[in-house]
């Protein structure tokens, strides 16, 4: 968690910095240019949904460099909590000339954390109940914030060890799997990874049914050539081995 938040605050100096606009900018530019493409559709076309494996808010600080709102599980402003019914909600507006017929709004994206964040905790809410919320930890924020520094491994919601792919069938994470699982299982869907290891099981077995639909699509943003490390450690790349691992499932069904 340690490493999260520093890699946090390196990108927040970044982003201030006024002594090297140029390296700003830069910066800028890499947290916004891939996403913007995707982000930029009609609102009557399908919402962009941005599955996520991390624990850091990269996503959310590049969202707020495009001006895109964000639509998740969370709502409330003082103390937003998560609630599945809002799973499947969108925004949209009027014109006075087109009352009657609302348009969606243009500029928001579907976001889920598989894994959870650095943000959210478990603690009882207003209520009395025990509600997921979204704790109010600014971005790159410093070791002395109040958020860090009760126990926060005893609250904070994120799995970072080997067992996950069990603790996950747990709330709130066996909504948040089925979310995916929805969204990328249907006819015509395409999903871009972007610096995915293909290291949890769970999140494979879903890509892996959803590539038994013929119009599915994937497409790997990759440091790796085709045929190069992964294949190799896949025992694929000859296309008839197979390993017991999901990369190798995937990886013989894989569809260009």
């Amino acid at each position: 968690m340690k490493k999260v938040l520093d890699t946090e605050r390196d990108i927040l100096h970044a982003l201030e910095d006024t002594a090297d606009l140029n390296w700003t900018n830069h910066v800028r530019r890499l947290l916004s240019g891939f996403l913007l493409p995707f982000a930029s559709r009609t609102g009557s076309r399908e919402r962009l949904h941005i599955f996520t494996t991390n624990y850091d808010r990269l996503i959310e600080c590049s969202c707020d460099l495009l001006g895109l709102r964000i639509a998740d599980r969370f709502v409330g402003t003082l103390a937003r909590r998560s609630i599945p019914r809002v799973s499947g909600s969108t925004c949209t507006t009027t014109f006075p000339e087109s009352a009657a017929n609302p348009r969606y709004l243009e500029g928001v994206v579907r976001l889920t954390r598989l894994h959870g964040s650095l943000d959210w905790r478990c603690r009882t809410g207003p209520s009395g109940g025990v509600e997921v919320q979204r704790c109010a930890l600014p971005f790159g924020a410093g070791e002395n914030h109040p958020e860090l520094q009760e126990k926060v491994g005893e609250s904070v919601l994120i799995y970072p060890n080997p067992v996950k792919d069990v603790e996950t069938h747990e709330y709130p994470y066996a909504e948040l799997s089925r979310d995916f699982a929805a969204a990328v299982c249907r006819p015509n869907a395409v999903v871009v990874t972007y610096g995915y290891g293909f290291g949890d099981d769970h999140v494979n077995q879903v890509l892996a049914d959803m590539l038994t639909i013929p119009s599915t699509r994937m497409v790997i943003v990759s440091r790796d050539a085709a045929g190069g490390a992964w294949s190799a450690s896949a025992g694929v790349s000859d296309g008839t081995s197979r390993s017991r691992s999901s990369w190798a499932t995937i990886s013989a069904i894989w569809k260009p």
